[in-house]
């Protein structure tokens, strides 16, 4: 059997994979973690068909096959995964930390698939983002971060939004240049640059006093006073 678990939302992916390898040892399987980036089809066909002592069933994670380049090595992988789909004693789990088209699922017909997406919430409140500093502006900035932050958790939303200031830099910096996303490059143009420098030194700020325990406030509470300094 197989099973696909993909999308940007990780920290609900990684829970569902965590209950996963809880559930097979539980049930007695054997588990593998198999490295895609210098993995083989031959490798992977060695790995499904070895059987332990006791002949006990498997179950063997694949993380971030698609981040592999378009190759013959990828393509043979692929259809070695496809050909063990439907092994009773085998348990193919591929993560994937993108969101995989419908045209790379489709490679897999007989998966199970699971997607773990931000909701409109996020993306209302990402989309949202400006520099100007109207009143009105700020309070309706609040509102939507604590909505995204009640509908995603306040990790995932940290984790979002660094991502998109990081985006808007990029394409601030890259104006007019060729395959520029226009939507990321108009939403840059409400920033200054001395803005997005200081959201972002307070971001990675933020980031550090989590992870050293440096902060008495949560995630959403320093985001809320970001917000309100921007």
């Amino acid at each position: 059997m197989l099973t696909i678990l993909h999308g940007e939302h990780h920290l609900q992916s990684r829970r569902v994979l965590t209950q996963t390898l809880a559930s097979a040892q539980n049930a007695g399987r054997q588990i593998a973690h198999v490295e895609v980036k210098n993995l083989e089809s031959a490798a992977l066909r060695i790995s499904v068909q070895t059987q332990s002592l006791f002949a006990e069933p498997r179950t063997i994670i694949i993380e971030e096959l698609h981040s592999l380049m378009k190759s013959k090595r990828k393509e043979e992988l692929i259809k070695t995964i496809v050909e063990f789909a439907d092994l009773d004693d085998v348990e193919l789990v591929l993560w994937e930390k993108k969101q995989l088209t419908a045209t790379e699922l489709r490679q897999f017909p007989r998966a199970t698939v699971q997607a773990f997406l931000p909701t409109r919430s996020m993306f209302t409140w990402l989309n949202a983002l400006s520099g100007q500093q109207h009143d009105a502006v700020k309070a309706r900035m609040l509102s939507l971060q604590r909505n995204a932050v009640d509908s995603d958790g306040e990790q995932f939303c940290f984790a979002m939004v660094m991502r998109q200031f990081r985006m808007l830099m990029e394409a601030k910096e890259g104006q007019g240049a060729a395959g520029q996303n226009f939507k990321m490059v108009a939403q840059a143009k409400l920033f200054t640059w001395s803005q997005l420098f200081f959201i972002h030194k307070q971001l990675l700020h933020i980031d550090l006093m989590q992870k050293t325990s440096g902060s008495s406030f949560s995630i959403s509470s320093q985001l809320e006073l970001l917000a309100v300094a921007m």
